[in-house]
């Protein structure tokens, strides 16, 4: 079995939740940062290593690392260029032969047994990448999923890039993947900023990939609400609204 590596993103400012003073991956939630949230969903996966990529105030998040789990790697983005860049800081620390299993540092829901479930199919797939979807009520915000006629993926779009008729698309991107190293960092070190944002997507390789006829496997988690991010003070709060729900329920 190849060597199995978490890629943790945690280097965005987090500009929408208006603190500039905090990394969004530190804000709290429940008592905890996010960040925390997420490595104790990969934790039980016991992986063979976990890197965070970290950026803005990184010294709060390298602080807060070394003091609750000195195990993580830390890598840092030196600039904050988007997704793809961030995942492209990992590449002196993997070696060959390393499956990638990336999530962001802003998605606290996620469970364990959904990830190591990705993991299998990614295995089982024997893609060159696979990516992690679901189908939201609301898919404003996200990166759509675009599929061909007979159901194979063609591209993930950002939200800031859709077409007119890819709006109303409700299978989203999880901001979660799994990939074979070497393929992966080959293409991202061949994409391009050629968008609204002007960053180096992650998601741009998926296409990249899907150009040169690799295998690309989606993933489709019905349970959309382990996947709700957190970019805004009322996303925060809706998220520690349904932490509580689902507390009340366990009792």
């Amino acid at each position: 079995m190849s060597r199995i590596v978490g890629v943790i993103l945690a280097a965005g400012k987090g500009k929408r939740m208006h603190n500039p003073e905090v990394p969004k991956v530190l804000v709290q939630l429940k008592g905890k940062p996010l960040l925390q949230w997420v490595i104790e969903a990969l934790l039980p996966l016991n992986l063979d290593q976990i890197i965070t990529v970290v950026g803005y105030r990184r010294e709060l998040v390298i602080d807060f690392l070394t003091e609750h789990f000195p195990q993580v790697f830390i890598a840092i983005q030196e600039e904050q260029k988007g997704t793809g860049h961030a995942v492209l800081q990992i590449a002196p620390y993997v070696s060959a032969g390393t499956t990638l299993l990336i999530v962001n540092g802003d998605v606290p829901l996620v469970q364990p047994d959904t990830l190591d479930a990705f993991l299998q199919s990614h295995a089982t797939s024997g893609a060159a990448l696979s990516v992690l979807s679901t189908i939201v009520p609301s898919p404003n915000g996200y990166g759509r999923i675009i599929r061909s006629h007979d159901g194979s993926l063609t591209a993930i779009v950002e939200e800031a890039d859709l077409q007119p008729a890819q709006r109303s698309i409700t299978e989203v991107n999880a901001g979660i993947y799994a990939a074979e190293s070497e393929t992966l960092l080959e293409a991202l070190r061949s994409v391009k900023n050629t968008n609204a944002q002007q960053e180096y997507y992650l998601t741009d390789a998926v296409a990249q990939l899907v150009g040169q006829g690799k295998l690309v496997h989606v993933w489709c988690c019905p349970e959309w609400h382990q996947f709700a991010g957190v970019n805004t003070p009322e996303q925060l709060t809706a998220l520690a609204t349904l932490v509580s729900m689902q507390d009340r329920s366990q009792q």
